[in-house]
């Protein structure tokens, strides 16, 4: 019967009581805040949503509307690199 001194830290089973927590800035290897960048991405539904619905409204086709989440996407991958990068400069 094991007792409650029996229990080292590498073998017990409440090593996350020992163990630091994970970081967001350790994750994935970058200083990225992924707070930021999940705002940043639930922020672009909105113009997606709104633009798509102008789009389709004065020109009635999709193509145009799939144009304009292209643009919008390489927009917000252009905001997040961004981010990536003013976040390694302050580090």
């Amino acid at each position: 019967m094991r007792g409650i001194g029996a229990c080292l830290p590498d073998s017990c089973r409440y090593r996350h009581f020992v163990e630091p927590p994970l970081q967001p800035s350790n994750l994935g290897g970058g200083n990225m805040n992924w707070a930021w960048a999940f705002g940043i991405l639930i922020l672009s539904i909105v113009p997606g949503i709104i633009g798509g619905g102008l789009f389709w409204h004065f020109f009635e086709k999709w193509t145009a509307v799939v144009v304009w989440e292209v643009i919008l996407l390489f927009l917000l991958s252009v905001v997040i690199s961004k981010g990536y990068k003013k976040a390694e400069e302050k580090h």
